[in-house]
């Protein structure tokens, strides 16, 4: 089984109870604090290179772009997928070489495009002709795979609409670049982030087939990415074994995409959402007239649990403090009004929610045997992807502290 993979039952309604303290105490980290692993990140790498031998793994650089797994990765020779021309930077100024990344943004600038092809990338997704004009301006004759637009259906965070283009279109886009200085050379699609549907796989290569044959014989295009989309098995989501995607992938591409030489796949959340864990702390207590009661913690939606507006739910430790290293004798005083009444069940029911005004800044509802006190932290699992690069300080809230450690040892 992949790393990532959870082995065991997750009950989406109690906490995740199997982290437990090493070398340090969490009790004594500044908070909001992320803890990152780059050492999960590889292994959740080498997964998918020993799953996906004959392609190229590209780490969707956008997941996570704290250099400390970019370096981590490099060191097993990984490739690596980017958007934009920061990111890129941030790539070359590591000593990546530009032979190991993809630009897979459809839509770039002129300036974006020029550094790109002066810094030597090469391989490029386009979906437009506008695209096409603005990286034949430069009269380098790049590389360019076209994207098409697939149902998102099934997937949590779908990716319809604003980018790719029909098969015929497609096609019509490789005839123009070719004439245009260009070689075309593939397709590549997204079937949405956080896919919770295998047959998605199929559908969206088989539509590829639709016009691979035509495109073979004009062009001799060898190349499919199939992008990301690969789920991880958050707290409220089923076990989605990585192999029973492999099986599917390379089943669709040997029945529709035949002579097939370039296979490229860029894993984002699968790589790094296991290797990120952030530590909070318990600032409020309480109860609402919606009969909820509520706790207030330090971070929230704008400073690193953003994809709790996707439906995702994060596996959480309870982190007790004691009463001596609470701040002050005034928050010993007021502990008694912090508990909670249990449920008829004898658990529970906290709705979580954000430091800032917002009302977007609520995160899900959990139940737990414990009784949680101002002051308590709580670990949220599983909170490598995304978080880490969506986080602000909105309301001046101060965006959480790095720490590189081993994450295993909690685990």
């Amino acid at each position: 089984m992949p790393p990532w993979i959870y082995i065991g039952t997750v009950n989406s309604t109690l906490m995740h109870k199997s982290l437990i303290m090493s070398h340090f105490d969490l009790t004594q980290l500044q908070t909001p604090c992320w803890l990152f692993d780059p050492d999960i990140a590889v292994k959740n790498y080498q997964c998918f290179t020993a799953l996906f031998k004959q392609a190229t793994v590209a780490y969707a650089f956008k997941a996570n772009p704290h250099s400390a797994f970019a370096t981590s990765l490099l060191n097993v020779d990984a490739h690596f997928c980017v958007v934009s021309m920061p990111h890129l930077k941030q790539l070359l100024k590591l000593n990546i070489k530009p032979q190991q990344i993809v630009y897979s943004h459809p839509i770039k600038s002129l300036d974006e495009i020029q550094f790109a092809l002066q810094a030597g990338v090469r391989c490029f997704a386009c979906d437009s002709l506008a695209e096409i004009d603005k990286m034949a301006y430069f009269n380098i004759p790049a590389e360019i795979f076209i994207r098409l637009d697939m149902d998102t259906a099934g997937s949590m965070v779908p990716l319809s609409d604003k980018f790719g283009v029909t098969p015929e279109t497609a096609l019509e886009l490789m005839h123009y670049a070719a004439q245009r200085g260009l070689k075309p050379i593939g397709f590549t699609f997204h079937i949405g982030s956080q896919c919770l549907y295998l047959e998605n796989w199929k559908n969206a290569i088989k539509t590829v087939g639709s016009v691979w044959k035509q495109a073979k014989e004009a062009f001799g295009v060898d190349f499919i990415n199939i992008g990301g989309g690969f789920a991880v098995p958050y707290a409220n989501i089923p076990d989605f074994h990585l192999e029973d995607i492999a099986a599917q992938v390379y089943h669709s591409i040997d029945r529709y995409l035949p002579d097939v030489r370039r296979i490229v796949l860029e894993p984002g959340r699968a790589i790094v959402a296991t290797a990120g864990a952030l530590l909070t702390s318990v600032t409020g207590i309480a109860k609402r007239p919606d009969s909820n009661t509520w706790l207030y913690i330090d971070s929230g939606v704008f400073n690193g649990l953003f994809e709790t507006i996707n439906n995702i739910r994060f596996p959480v430790k309870i982190v007790p403090v004691s009463e001596n290293s609470l701040p002050s004798n005034f928050l010993h005083s007021i502990q008694h009004k912090s508990f909670s009444q249990a449920d008829n069940d004898g658990l529970h029911t906290y709705m979580l929610a954000g430091p800032t005004c917002d009302s977007l800044d609520k995160l899900f509802s959990f139940r737990t045997p414990e009784s949680i006190l101002i002051g308590d932290r709580l670990l949220f699992q599983d909170v490598g992807a995304y978080g880490y690069s969506l986080e602000s300080s909105f309301n001046g809230y101060s965006m959480p502290n790095v720490e590189i450690v081993s994450l295993e040892k909690f685990y």
